[in-house]
C-alpha cells in the first residue's frame, strides 16, 4: 500500500477537525491529531505511545473514543484499519481550504497556522465572558521581560507607528480568532520582543493571566513548567512528577484565559543542525506545544 502524502494527511485532519467541531463544539486534542497522523502513515498504537511518551493503554483508549466519535459524526464506520485507505481515497475532502496567516513587514513574520511545522495552533472555544462591571485586572508577570529602549515602551512612540497593522493583526488572531499559538519570526533585533510587550498593553483586559517567560538559557521543559506553575500556585503545591506538572498547568490553562509569551524559542534548537531540530535534552518541547488545550 502506498504511503499517504503529508498534504493529504493535513487536509484530511483539517476537514475532520472542522466537522467534529461543527457537530460537538470541540476541536481535536493534540493526542487525537497525533493518532490520526500516525495511523495515516501506517504506525501502530505502541509506536504512537513511545513517540509521545504515553502508555499504550492510554493511546488505545483515546483512539477508541476518537474512532467512535468520528464514526458518529460522519455516519460511516471509521477505525484504525480503514482510516489510512480512506485518506488515500480522498474520503475526507476539504471544501474550505485552510489559510496560512503571515504578515511580512520589515523582515518580521507573524504566522498563525493550526498545522504549521507540527505545532498545533487551534482556536480556543469562547469561554463565558464576564460583564464589564465584574471584569478584574489580569495578573501580569513580566519579571523576565527585558527593558525596552525608549520609543518602544511608549504607546504613542514613533517606533510603533509602522507596526499598527501588525499589532491589530495579532490582536485579531488572539482575541477574535482565539488562536492558541502565534509565532513571531525574524532576524535578531527586528523588534519581536518589543512588539510582543507592546501588544500586552493593547489586549491585557481580555486575560486573567499574562506571563512573559524567556527561554534564552535553554531550560528543560520541567524547569519551564515550574516557572509557569508558580504564577498560579505556591511552590509547595507543584507536583513532584513531570506528568503531574504538565497536567496541572493544562488544568490552569483550561480554567483561565491566559496569554503566555515564550521568548527566545530558538535557543531550544541545536546550533548548526536542520531548522527545528531540538537539543537532545529538550526534545519533549514539541509535546508541550501540542498539548495546549482546545
Amino acid at each position: 500500500m502506498t504511503k499517504a502524502k503529508p498534504m493529504e494527511i493535513s487536509e484530511s485532519i483539517k476537514w475532520i477537525d472542522d466537522r467534529i467541531f461543527a457537530q460537538t463544539g470541540k476541536w481535536l486534542d493534540s493526542l487525537q491529531i497525533s493518532i490520526l497522523e500516525a495511523t495515516s502513515q501506517g504506525q501502530k498504537y505502541p509506536q504512537i505511545a513511545e513517540k509521545y511518551n504515553f502508555s499504550n493503554d492510554h493511546v488505545r483508549k483515546a483512539a477508541w473514543k476518537l474512532w467512535k466519535r468520528l464514526s458518529d459524526v460522519l455516519g460511516e464506520s471509521v477505525n484504525q484499519s480503514n482510516f489510512r485507505t480512506l485518506v488515500q481515497r480522498g474520503f475526507f475532502s476539504n471544501s474550505n481550504h485552510h489559510n496560512n496567516y503571515i504578515v511580512n513587514s520589515n523582515n518580521l513574520n507573524i504566522c498563525s497556522d493550526r498545522y504549521h511545522s507540527g505545532v498545533t495552533t487551534a482556536r480556543s472555544p469562547t469561554p463565558p465572558q464576564p460583564s464589564p462591571d465584574t471584569r478584574t485586572e489580569p495578573q501580569i508577570n513580566l519579571d523576565d521581560a527585558p527593558a525596552i529602549l525608549t520609543g518602544y515602551d511608549s504607546p504613542s512612540g514613533d517606533s510603533f507607528a509602522s507596526r499598527i497593522t501588525e499589532l491589530n493583526t495579532l490582536e485579531h488572531w488572539i482575541v477574535q480568532d482565539r488562536c492558541r499559538i502565534v509565532q513571531l519570526m525574524g532576524i535578531r533585533g527586528m523588534g519581536k520582543t518589543a512588539l510582543s510587550l507592546r501588544l500586552i498593553d493593547q489586549i491585557k483586559t481580555n486575560f486573567d493571566y499574562i506571563i512573559y517567560q524567556t527561554l534564552c538559557f535553554s531550560p528543560t521543559l520541567e524547569t519551564t513548567l515550574i516557572n509557569l506553575l508558580e504564577n498560579f500556585s505556591e511552590p509547595q503545591a507543584i507536583p513532584q512528577q513531570f506528568e503531574g506538572k504538565l497536567s496541572q498547568l493544562l488544568k490552569y490553562l483550561r480554567q483561565h484565559r491566559c496569554l503566555i509569551i515564550l521568548d527566545d524559542v530558538q535557543m531550544l534548537f541545536s546550533p548548526g543542525k536542520l531548522a527545528g531540530e531540538y537539543q537532545p535534552s529538550l526534545e519533549n518541547y514539541p509535546l508541550f506545544f501540542k498539548k495546549f488545550p482546545n
